[in-house]
């Protein structure tokens, strides 16, 4: 069930179901995603996942389409990308083993996605829809609670990086003096949201 996809118009379809996929655990275990999966654990994802191929120099998605699941790169590279103020902005460039998309998964609304996805070189990469997901936590549930606890820390870990960023962004525009008083916002802020 191996796909090539060239247009943005047709990320996976979910009513596919469970692949059979091409991949073994071996081709995949290397891969920094796979590494917090026993073997068994990695063929479940396999069996719960639809093999995609990009030719290089192509869109995954689009900023703003319907978001229809998360990607694990095998192999390739794919620039996140978003347009801000009329200019196009790379955020990231991902390789082999790092999942983008991961929050259409983690949404109980259908979503629409916040950057482009663009294929640099030809990439191979494990799709997973939300029914991909919601087959795996049935028929594997200590697996599926992994899949989870995972988006949740790479979904931390960015959310910790931007904060920083936005730090350094604030400091550089308002000055230090401001600082305190951004500290205290964000402090109410997690005090709010029982952080």
């Amino acid at each position: 069930m191996t796909e090539t996809r060239t247009s943005s118009l047709s990320e996976g379809d979910p009513s596919q179901g469970p692949a059979a996929s091409a991949l073994s655990p071996a081709d995949v275990a290397r891969l920094r995603f796979f590494t917090f999966f026993t073997p068994a654990e990695v063929q479940s994802l396999l069996d719960h996942a639809a093999p995609c191929t990009f030719a290089a120099q192509t869109p995954v998605f689009a900023e703003g389409d319907a978001a229809s699941g998360m990607y694990v790169i095998v192999s390739g590279e794919v620039d996140i990308r978003r347009v801000v103020a009329g200019t196009r902005d790379t955020l990231a460039t991902l390789r082999a083993g790092d999942v983008f998309g991961e929050s259409d998964v983690l949404h109980f609304e259908p979503a629409h996605r916040m950057a482009s996805a663009f294929a640099i070189s030809e990439c191979r990469a494990l799709l997973f829809t939300h029914q991909h997901v919601e087959a795996l936590c049935r028929s594997n549930a200590a697996c599926g609670q992994k899949l989870y606890r995972l988006l949740g820390a790479i979904n931390m870990s960015r959310l910790e990086r931007m904060n920083s960023m936005y730090m350094e962004l604030f400091i550089e525009h308002c000055g230090k003096a401001k600082v305190p008083a951004l500290k205290a916002l964000m402090q109410k802020l997690a005090d709010e949201w029982g952080v």
